[in-house]
Parts: structure tokens; C-alpha cells; sequence
């Protein structure tokens, strides 16, 4: 029987059968996978659980982004929202194997700030290590725990009403392309994102202030 989570698959199955990979190419598990990475975005941009200020120290690169060992865990993504006033250049925080790519990229530069950041077993590992100049200065993250929402799998729909339905077709689209498409995908998910974050989007809830630790 259709529901939501059928009809998102059918869409996206569409999407990259016009950009010519085939539906025996993909699994309905791969794109409820997608589906479940979707819901975590979407939220880490809308709706943050926690609050979190990390006070730099110079030398120090790693940095612990819960109060509570229980959350350990449960912290599913991570947005920087609040730099230091005299930091000249973005400070992205990225998957794994991209800050792994990008000090590599980034090792011979003369960097004067952290620039990026990725989660690793609930610590914000930066790069580079702050320097004398960093010591003291404040870093507030919003983090977005992953216990928040309900699983989505073939028989479960998405907990965020059906508004959202479409940012889940773009992502999970993207995901499973390259180039051009991918990015044109992937742009017109934060498009969409940014046009409904403003809508109280959890069944029975609404928008709440993040709790701050």
C-alpha cells in the first residue's frame, strides 16, 4: 500500500531515471537511508535541540560538544552559528572524510583561524589548532540530536508533515548523483529548506528555542 515514504521513493526513482541511472540501480533501503539523513538536515537547519559554546584554547583541537554522557551518542549534526568577531574566513564544520581531504588540501597554507570542523564521537575536532591569538574566544554551535525524531523506514513516514515532502525528494536525489545534477538538486533542497524552516514542521508540535548548555 502507498504512503508517503512509497510515493517520496517513486519521486526520486523519477529523478534519476532522467538522469539515466535505473531503478534496479537503487534500493528502496538505500533511499530510506537518504530519507532518514534527510530529516536530520532539515532539523539541524530549523529546529536545533541544544545550544553549545566552545571556549577555544590554544594548542587544544578537539573539543567536547555535550554536558551529559547520555547525549553521547545521540548527537546527530552539528552547525556553526556564532564566530568570533575577528575571524576573517567562514568556519565550516564537514563530514569525516572531507576534513580529512581538506587539511590535507589545507597544510601548506599559512591559515590564521580554524576553518573547518568535523564530529567525531560526540567532539568537534578543528583544523587548524587554534593559535595564541584564538585563546578565550567563543564558538556557539546549534547541535541537532538524533533520537529527536522517529525512524522512517518502508512502513513508517516521515514524523515532519508532508510540506517537507519535496525537500526529502531533492536530497535523496542528490545523493545518488554527480556534477551538475547533483548540485542543482542540492541547491534547490536549501532553497526549499530555507522557505519552510519558518513553518512549525513536527506533527503536534511547534517551534521551540533551543535549550542552551
Amino acid at each position: 500500500m502507498a504512503n508517503r515514504t512509497t510515493n517520496i521513493i517513486g519521486r526520486v526513482l523519477r529523478n534519476l531515471k532522467r538522469a539515466g541511472i535505473l531503478s534496479s540501480d537503487i534500493t528502496d533501503d538505500e533511499i530510506v537511508d537518504e530519507m532518514n539523513q534527510c530529516t536530520i538536515q532539515i532539523n539541524s537547519e530549523s529546529n536545533p535541540d541544544k545550544i553549545i559554546s566552545i571556549t577555544l584554547q590554544t594548542g587544544i583541537d578537539s573539543y567536547i560538544l555535550t554536558a551529559s554522557t547520555s547525549n553521547k551518542n545521540n548527537i546527530a549534526s552539528v552547525r556553526a552559528v556564532k564566530l568570533p568577531t575577528d575571524w576573517t574566513y567562514k568556519f565550516s564544520i564537514i563530514s569525516n572524510k572531507e576534513f580529512v581531504d581538506k587539511v590535507n588540501l589545507y597544510r601548506n597554507n599559512s591559515l590564521t583561524q580554524p576553518v573547518i570542523g568535523t564530529v567525531i564521537d560526540a567532539q568537534l575536532k578543528i583544523y587548524p589548532t587554534p593559535i595564541l591569538t584564538d585563546n578565550n574566544k567563543v564558538l556557539e554551535l546549534y547541535t541537532y540530536l538524533s533520537s529527536s525524531v522517529s525512524k522512517i523506514d518502508i512502513n513508517t513516514e516521515p514524523e515532519l508533515p508532508d510540506i517537507w515532502d519535496k525537500c526529502y525528494e531533492l536530497f535523496c536525489s542528490a545523493q545518488f548523483l554527480s556534477g551538475n545534477d547533483r548540485a542543482e538538486y542540492l541547491t534547490e533542497f536549501v532553497s526549499e529548506v530555507k522557505r519552510l524552516r519558518v513553518i512549525p514542521h513536527r506533527k503536534s508540535h511547534t517551534m521551540q528555542s533551543p535549550s542552551v548548555w
